[in-house]
């Protein structure tokens, strides 16, 4: 989420003056938080520092000294608890199981089957498989590497 990197991109290099990117980022930020109606019910917000974790309520002053002292909590580019909500294309879980053999790497993916299909749809083409009759193809030595390297991350 490029249009956030402001968050994570605090102080210049020495560690001691805070850019003025994420002054005005954080300034963005408060704004955002106080119109929301569960800011609103709350009573204040909730910090998204490093130190607070979202787990205390503050004014919009104590945010903008704890985020400017230390920072935001790690990957808050979505501020889902400020009343934002994620992206429907964001955090997809597939489930990948990849079986190196010498055969090479077959990957399963359970949503596979469902993408195929959309791309088929989008594309007015069947684009079913059927996997029987071919004959195995055995990678070369630069492929098996590299389905060693992915066994290993695995």
């Amino acid at each position: 989420m490029s249009h956030r990197s402001w968050m994570y991109d605090r102080k210049y290099p020495g560690g001691r003056i805070v850019k003025a990117r994420f002054k005005d980022g954080v300034e963005e930020f408060v704004t955002y938080a106080m119109s929301q109606d569960i800011v609103k019910s709350e009573g204040g917000i909730r910090c998204p520092c490093i130190k607070c974790m979202c787990g205390s309520i503050e004014s919009a002053e104590n945010v903008i000294a704890h985020l400017e002292k230390v920072g935001f909590m790690n990957d808050y580019y979505v501020w889902k608890h400020h009343g934002e909500r994620e992206p429907m294309n964001i955090n997809i879980e597939f489930d990948v199981n990849t079986d190196v053999s010498s055969s090479g790497a077959q990957a399963e993916c359970g949503n596979f089957g469902r993408m195929q299909e959309m791309v088929g749809d989008a594309l007015g083409v069947n684009m079913s498989y059927e996997g029987g009759g071919q004959e195995e193809i055995i990678p070369n030595d630069k492929a098996l590497k590299f389905y060693a390297m992915m066994e290993v991350l695995c």
